[in-house]
C-alpha cells in the first residue's frame, strides 16, 4: 500500500532508497492523530481502537505494507518503522500518543542555552540483543555519525540530512557520558531527528560484524528482537528477554510474538480481519465503510502529514502568466477529486501544512472553490485561449491517474486541452534537466515528519533543477530566507509565524492546487488496545489486551 515520498538530497544507500523515494512513499510516514491519547481513537469518537484475538502473552498478526530494511538508516514503510520502534531505542523518544519528548536510554539529557550542544548520561546496564554486550557512548557516537555520513565507508543513509551538516561530532567523556556538538542550531533536532529513526542506537559491533546483512539481521536494545525476516513479505518479532526496561514507564510489552506481514488485496485483508488471521491491518479508503459496519472491528481514520497537489511549472511559457495559473486553480473541482479519487475519506488540503502538524498550520488559508466563470475571466485577461497542456503523473499511487482524468475534464471547461502522461515511477521521480524544463502540470504526493522543516525545504531555490524537488521551478528569496530562519528558531510560536508567512508567499504566486492531506486508516479486532504515535504510526511494543 504505497502513498507518497519524502525528499532528501542524498544518493540511494544499500537499501536502494533515498529521501525522495521515502517522501513519495507517504504511507510510511503519513497519518496524524489529533489529541494526546495513547490509544487509537475510533472513527465514531470512541475511546480506543482495540484489536487482537490473542490474550496478553500470546501472539498477534498485523497486516501492513511491504517490509524492506530493518536498518533505521534505510527504513521506508510503516512495517520498517514499526519494527525499528520495537527493536531499537534512542536517547529520547516520544511518549506514546503524543509528541512530548521523554528520556529513553538517557538518564539525563541537557541542552546548552544556545541549542548547539546536548550533554547526556546513559542508563547503565542496557544490553544489546544477540549477546552483543552493554550499550555505551561509543555506540551512540557511531550511530549518529554513521547516519551523518561521517564514518567509513560513507553510509549514504536516506536520513543524512537529519544530521548533516549540523552535526560536528559526538564527544565521548566516559563509557556512559557524552555530548552531541552541532555546527549550528537545528530546530527539528528535538522534534524529529533524535526521537525518531535518526536517533536510534545500533550496536557498533553488530554493524561491523554483519555489514550489509545488518538490515536483515538487526541488533538493538529494545523490548523486541527479530526472530525472522523475509524481505518484502514478513517480519516476526519476539520479546527480548534481557530488555533493560528503559521505556518501562510508558511501554509494557504484552505479547510474546508479533508478526507483521505485507497486506494483499483488500479482499484478502477483509477476510483476514474477519477470520482472525489478522488482528490489525492498514486498510484502504474503499474498505472503510464496510469494515466500519463490522461489530467485531474498530476502524480509525487519521489525517496524515502527507500532502498531495497539482503543481505548475512557472517557468514554462504556457504557465508563466499568473492569471493562467489562477484560472487553473479556480477551474479544478477539488471536492469532486476527493470524493472520487480518495473515496471521500481524505480531508481537503488548503496549504502544505495540515492542522495536525501543530507548528506552522495556516488556519486562515484561502479555499479556492470551483468558479468556472471567474476562471474564464482570468483566461481572457491573460489573453490566452485554446491552451494545450500536459499533466504528468506517476502510475503509483494509482489514484493520480484518476485525478488527472478529473483535472482534464475540469480544464476543458475553460478552454484548456489537457493531455495526460502517465509514467512509471522510476522515470517520473528521476526527471532529467530537460524533462523538468518541459514539465507543465504535474501531480505529486510528499510525506513528512512531525516538523514543518521536512515539508517546506524542498521548495526553495536550491531545489530547482535536476536532482531537486522544486518542480514548480518557483524561486522567491524571501521564502528562502524565512526557511533558513525557521530552521534555527527554537521558539515554536515564532516558527509558526514564519511558516505561515512562507505559505502566504507560496499562495500569492498561484503555482499549486492543493488536493488532500491523505488519510491513513487502521482496522482492528476489538479485543486489543492499539497504541499509536500522534502521526498514526502503531507502537507495537505498547500494544496490549483491551
Amino acid at each position: 500500500m504505497e502513498r507518497g515520498v519524502v525528499p532528501c538530497a542524498s544518493n540511494p544507500g544499500p537499501a536502494g532508497i533515498n529521501r525522495r523515494q521515502f517522501v513519495l512513499r507517504g504511507a510510511a510516514l503519513g497519518a496524524m492523530l489529533t489529541g494526546s491519547s495513547s490509544l487509537l481513537t475510533a472513527c465514531g469518537g470512541g475511546s480506543s481502537l482495540t484489536s487482537g484475538s490473542a490474550a496478553a502473552g500470546g501472539a498477534i498478526t498485523i497486516g501492513a505494507d511491504t517490509p524492506t530494511s530493518l536498518d533505521p538508516a534505510f527504513a521506508a514503510y510503516y512495517t520498517d518503522l514499526m519494527v525499528d520502534g520495537a527493536v531499537y531505542e534512542g536517547l529520547i523518544t516520544y511518549k506514546p500518543g503524543t509528541y512530548d519528548v521523554v528520556h529513553q536510554l538517557a538518564e539525563t539529557f541537557v541542552p546548552s542555552a544556545d541549542g548547539t550542544s546536548f550533554h547526556f548520561t546513559l542508563k547503565k546496564g542496557v544490553q544489546f540483543q544477540g549477546g552483543y554486550g552493554e550499550l555505551t557512548t561509543d555506540d551512540v557516537k557511531f550511530s549518529f555519525e554513521r547516519i551523518a555520513g561521517m564514518t567509513k565507508p560513507v553510509l549514504q543513509s536516506a536520513y543524512v540530512a537529519d544530521w548533516a551538516p549540523q552535526l560536528k561530532e559526538v564527544q565521548i567523556t566516559s563509557k556512559y557520558e557524552g555530548t552531541i556538538v552541532l555546527n549550528n542550531v537545528f530546530a527539528p533536532l528535538l522534534h524529529t531527528t533524535l526521537p525518531t529513526l535518526s536517533g536510534m542506537i545500533v550496536s557498533k559491533k553488530a554493524v561491523l560484524d554483519r555489514g550489509k546483512q545488518f538490515g536483515s539481521h538487526p541488533i538493538g536494545s529494545g523490548p523486541y528482537e527479530v526472530e525472522s525476516f523475509t524481505p518484502n513479505r514478513q517480519v516476526v518479532l519476539k520479546t527480548f528477554a534481557k530488555w533493560s526496561g528503559a521505556s518501562k514507564a510508558f511501554v509494557h510489552p504484552s505479547y510474546d510474538k508479533i508478526t507483521i506481514t505485507a497486506n494483499g488485496d483488500p479482499t484478502f485483508v477483509d477476510a483476514g480481519l474477519r477470520s482472525g488471521d489478522l488482528d490489525v491491518a492498514l486498510i484502504e479508503g474503499s474498505q472503510l465503510k464496510r469494515l466500519s459496519a463490522d461489530e467485531s472491528l474498530t476502524v480509525a481514520k487519521f489525517t496524515s502529514l502527507s500532502y498531495d497537489w497539482i503543481g505548475m511549472n512557472v517557468t514554462n511559457p504556457s504557465l508563466s502568466n499568473i492569471d493562467v495559473r489562477k484560472a487553473i486553480r479556480l477551474a479544478i473541482d477539488v471536492p469532486a477529486i476527493i470524493e472520487v479519487a480518495y473515496d471521500g475519506v481524505s480531508p481537503r488540503a488548503t496549504a502544505v501544512l495540515p492542522p495536525t502538524m501543530g507548528i506552522g498550520y495556516w488556519k486562515e488559508a484561502p479555499v479556492y472553490d470551483r468558479d468556472v466563470a471567474a476562471a474564464k475571466t482570468l483566461m481572457q485577461s491573460a489573453g490566452v485561449s485554446n491552451l494545450d497542456l500536459t499533466l504528468t503523473v506517476a502510475n503509483s499511487p494509482s489514484y493520480f491517474k484518476t485525478i488527472a482524468e478529473l483535472v482534464q475534464a475540469n480544464l476543458a471547461d475553460i478552454g484548456i486541452k489537457v493531455s495526460i502522461d502517465v509514467q512509471d515511477t522510476a522515470t517520473f521521480y528521476a526527471p532529467s534537466a530537460a524533462a523538468l524544463k518541459n514539465l507543465q502540470l504535474f501531480g505529486l504526493d510528499f510525506a513528512s515528519f512531525p516538523d514543518p522543516f521536512w515539508s517546506m525545504q524542498w521548495f526553495t531555490t536550491a531545489q530547482i533543477g535536476a536532482g531537486g524537488y522544486n518542480w514548480m521551478s518557483w524561486s522567491n528569496k524571501q521564502f528562502d530566507d524565512l526557511n533558513n530562519q525557521a530552521a534555527m528558531e527554537l521558539d515554536d510560536a515564532k516558527r509558526t509565524e514564519i511558516y505561515i508567512k512562507m505559505q502566504e508567499i507560496w499562495d500569492e504566486d498561484a503555482n499549486s492546487v492543493w488536493l488532500a492531506w491523505p488519510a491513513t486508516i487502521w482496522a482492528a479486532d476489538k479485543s486489543l488496545a492499539m497504541a499509536v504515535r500522534p502521526d498514526g504510526l502503531p507502537i507495537v511494543q505498547a500494544f496490549r489486551s483491551a
